[in-house]
């Protein structure tokens, strides 16, 4: 009997399939027309469209010469023309997550949102879209986008590394503070970001990594005082905000920055959009951003992962009694919190017991700000670094003040189950995973300072990494 003529069953075949790389599965789609109407979806779900970089003329290596400049838009109007083949016009309907830029690639590319729309258009069963190491221009004078007018829901929407081409205004007002404009409506609106939400009726997640305006006069080491332009002028960001559509909606929002980046802008901007649907942030940035999103939009969340890194607060200053607005979630049901621990690996191992006071502060600001009605506590110590080979010792936790901490968590009849985590945020060798042991002393101490939490069976202690939220 011919092999081609043997129909597996769909399951096994998917199984099958789903464990192949994509050159495998490209071969799969010449085993027969069973085995190619299998595969195709799975060949097709993901496309990344990475920029390709070629010498000015042919032969020329590849210096300042480049073609730079056009090397997204060429790459993408390379695609949209693929797609208007008639012979491949069934690929476009296969396609459900597209990447546009290389996170890892040596340039950062420009790009229109109006470069975007022809593609989008023609991809009907798009549920992701990543852009990653892009400039972003606002759409240019005079498009009418088929996203505008038709737009679709996205299951996530994700901007990484990315930078945002200021609204013209900016090249005129380029001090922090616009102060000499009256009225907010003598500026242009061309705001890229909200250009680019405007193409999607909903998103189910926003996914935010180092996305941020490039503002005019802007010097290293970066501030809030600098990067944030609509943080500092809420007329121009409410100017902005109202020309998102309505009927946009968000369910789910993480944030996430390294030291030397601020959503502030981006924040401000949603801000002033109404989403009642919002029911999820994971948020890491400085605290007055944190404090003043949570005011505005905290009252609908049922999930919360705030991280609380002294490094990128804008200043140490004596506590606020709710510093995150704690307060206004009063629909929150869990609660992560994820206190970043820099310990130098190349120290002695026993840590000053000092050494995270201030960490320790806002956790127990938190911990105490929270709802009544929390049911999920997750208190998440993360190590940035593989610390030394005996453990860095529980003397670091001695300045956590462990009475309070047990005694507010007791207090709080619906509090369900609370979570000490003690974990890595890179990966690690083999070796590295057996220095894991050195936790429990540290679990030890939490297991010690929690007695009445221990007591009524509500206490968890691990230290397997966590999800990625």
């Amino acid at each position: 009997m011919d092999v081609a003529e043997v129909h597996l069953p769909g399951e096994l075949l998917g199984l099958i399939i789903g464990s192949l790389d994509k050159g495998d599965i490209k071969q799969c789609t010449l085993l027969s027309h069973h085995w190619r109407a299998s595969s195709r979806p799975v060949l097709f779900r993901a496309i990344v469209l990475r920029p390709q970089i070629l010498p000015a003329s042919h032969g020329q290596e590849c210096t300042s010469g480049c073609d730079t400049d056009n090397a997204a838009h060429n790459r993408l109007k390379a695609f949209h023309q693929f797609l208007q083949y008639e012979d491949y016009g069934d690929v476009a309907a296969l396609i459900k997550d597209i990447t546009v830029g290389d996170r890892d690639g040596p340039l950062w590319l420009d790009l229109f949102v109006s470069d975007i729309d022809p593609v989008l258009a023609r991809l009907p069963s798009l549920e992701s879209v990543c852009f990653t190491s892009i400039i972003l221009h606002p759409c240019l004078p005079g498009f009418s986008l088929t996203g505008w007018r038709n737009p679709r829901p996205l299951t996530r929407l994700s901007l990484d590394f990315m930078a945002l081409y200021p609204p013209s205004w900016a090249t005129t007002y380029t001090s922090a503070l616009v102060v000499d404009v009256p009225d907010a409506s003598d500026l242009s609106v061309d705001c890229c970001f909200i250009d680019l939400l405007n193409m999607f009726s909903a998103v189910k997640q926003l996914h935010l990594m180092d996305v941020q305006f490039n503002w005019p006069g802007l010097d290293s080491p970066y501030s809030i005082d600098l990067v944030g332009r609509y943080w500092h002028n809420p007329p121009l960001a409410r100017a902005a905000g109202r020309t998102l559509m309505p009927t946009f909606s968000i369910m789910d929002i993480v944030s996430d920055i390294d030291a030397v980046y601020t959503h502030a802008d981006l924040f401000s901007l949603l801000e002033c959009a109404h989403f009642p649907d919002l029911r999820s942030l994971a948020i890491k940035d400085w605290e007055c951003v944190q404090r003043a999103f949570l005011g505005r939009a905290g009252h609908t969340l049922t999930y919360l992962h705030i991280t609380v890194d002294v490094r990128i607060s804008a200043s140490f200053h004596e506590l606020l009694p709710d510093e995150y607005n704690l307060g206004c979630c009063r629909s929150l049901k869990s609660l992560r919190i994820t206190i970043p621990m820099y310990l130098d690996p190349w120290i002695d191992d026993r840590v000053d017991s000092n050494e995270f006071e201030e960490e320790y502060g806002r956790l127990l600001n938190v911990v105490k700000s929270s709802p009544t009605n929390l049911k999920d506590l997750l208190i998440d110590f993360e190590y940035s670094n593989p610390v030394a080979y005996d453990g860095p010792g529980p003397a670091y936790l001695e300045a956590l003040d462990w009475a309070t901490l047990d005694k507010t968590l007791v207090s709080r009849a619906g509090l369900k189950r609370v979570t000490v985590q003690f974990r890595y945020s890179c990966t690690l060798s083999q070796q590295q995973k057996d220095w894991w042991s050195a936790f429990r002393e540290e679990m030890e101490v939490a297991r010690h300072g929690l007695p009445q939490v221990n007591a009524n069976n509500r206490l968890r202690l691990r230290t397997e990494p966590a999800s990625t939220r």
